[in-house]
């Protein structure tokens, strides 16, 4: 399995851009997790779990306004990354960061945390 060579195209042309009107943090986590499991066609309940467990392992801001989370699931077989839009910015994390973007990175379940590490790393290099 290659991860530290995650194509810097993927990264700069996420797979799928959603809209939503979301309000805060949780309600947000749970529109994308919604919107993602729709779109690839995955479980709702562990996406959105996944996803909410990321966040407790803590908030990753980019470039100021940024958050990256991460979510897996069984069905997923290669990392896919997408992105999500608020038309006003939301308080994001612990220290209620206004961010109007999230970008989500969607990894096999099996995948290692020294596997996802080495793809947020590849992604955070390309806002740097």
């Amino acid at each position: 399995m290659e991860v530290n060579m995650m194509r810097a195209e993927m990264i700069r042309e996420p797979v799928t851009t959603f809209k939503l009107d979301s309000k805060d943090e949780l309600s947000a986590i749970i529109d994308l997790a919604q919107a993602i499991a729709g779109r690839f066609k995955l479980d709702t309940q562990t996406l959105k779990s996944s996803i909410l467990a990321s966040e407790v392992q803590g908030t990753q801001i980019i470039a100021g306004h940024i958050a990256l989370t991460h979510g897996s699931d069984t069905q997923i077989k290669t990392p896919e990354i997408v992105q999500t839009s608020f038309d006003t910015p939301i308080l994001w994390g612990s220290v209620a960061t206004k961010v109007d973007q999230v970008l989500t990175v969607l990894v096999p379940s099996h995948y290692s945390d020294t596997d996802y590490t080495a793809l947020k790393d590849q992604l955070i290099a390309e806002f740097e």
